[in-house]
């Protein structure tokens, strides 16, 4: 029997960090599967990315965008290549700080085989992860929310097996945007993630709004990444501002829009609470909390006056060279 694979747009997003694309574009070097291509976007970087990336891989398509686009924005650039290729079937986001198991894009193929026109994704596992001891670093919303409830949000660093006891897929209401696998057709007949978002919560609002369509979300365990986390912007401490701002910004507008005004209200109490402990926090530690807070309260306040869009340029807040 011939087995048929349908062919993989493989997207992945650069912004100021090619050292991660690189390790990323080595990993991919070793998938196991045999029908894909990959398209870099630089999100218009302001070091050597674009050189650097080319050095090491001087057959890789790169896309340079003009401005930085975001999350979505970025994507949308690639998404646009691959919908251009009458071939391609499908098309993966996989953050430039994760490395995917050889495995990952096969078995990510084989469930969607099955399950057919769904949105998909993996399971995020810290770096330093090792076969038969694998830790978790995800969102819990992306496993489960009723477990979120109970538990919180976070999982980082706990056991595989105490949330996966099977490997079978399963129907969830999120999956991560670093592992983030889409149909072609679902892309053609219900379009593509909000670019106005700018950064965070774009994926989420997808699967939300996918739900309402009929398209269901489906998370794999056996398709794992190895995922630093937030090492594209979160390790780099000017940028803690403005990422404290469009994650309070559009986590409080996804509310709004999926689960209603007293869950946004009790959200922004809780951001309330937590912005003035920060700013406590920041006075007498003379540290950065007080301005990671302010940018914190212009979040929440435009997610609640339903400001979207690229308001804040993370490369502003980037050190200046001399």
């Amino acid at each position: 029997m011939i087995m048929i694979w349908p062919k993989v747009c493989i997207s992945i997003l650069n912004w100021n960090r090619y050292e991660l694309t690189i390790r990323c574009l080595e990993a991919l070097a070793t998938l196991d599967y045999p029908n894909y291509f990959i398209v870099v976007v630089d999100n218009a970087s302001t070091d050597a990315s674009i050189e650097r990336i080319r050095a090491a891989f001087p057959d890789v398509f790169i896309i340079q965008s003009e401005t930085n686009l975001g999350y979505a924005g970025g994507n949308e650039l690639a998404l646009n290549y691959a919908l251009a290729d009458a071939g391609t079937d499908l098309f993966w986001i996989l953050n430039n700080d994760a490395r995917p198991d050889p495995q990952t894009l096969t078995t990510l193929v084989k469930v969607y085989q099955q399950v057919g026109d769904a949105i998909y994704g993996g399971v995020a596992l810290t770096s330093d992860s090792l076969p038969g001891s694998w830790r978790l670093n995800m969102p819990l919303r992306n496993i489960s929310l009723r477990l979120q409830l109970r538990f919180g949000r976070d999982t980082h660093g706990k056991p595989f097996d105490a949330y996966f006891p099977t490997r079978q897929p399963r129907i969830v209401d999120y999956v991560a945007g670093s592992c983030f696998m889409i149909p072609l057709p679902v892309v053609r007949k219900h379009g593509f993630m909000e670019t106005s978002f700018f950064l965070y919560a774009e994926e989420d609002d997808y699967c939300a709004r996918m739900r309402r369509e009929g398209v269901p979300t489906v998370l794999v365990p056996e398709a794992v990444v190895y995922h630093i986390g937030g090492a594209s912007g979160e390790s780099q401490g000017p940028l803690h501002p403005i990422i404290a701002y469009y994650r309070a910004r559009n986590y409080i507008i996804f509310s709004r829009r999926h689960r209603g005004w007293v869950m946004t209200v009790l959200t922004s109490i809780r951001h309330f609470i937590s912005i003035a402990l920060m700013f406590a926090q920041g006075l007498v530690g003379q540290n950065d909390d007080a301005k990671v807070a302010h940018y914190r309260l212009l979040g929440l306040r435009d997610g609640l006056l339903d400001r979207m869009g690229k308001t804040y340029a993370p490369e502003d807040f980037l050190p200046k060279s001399s």
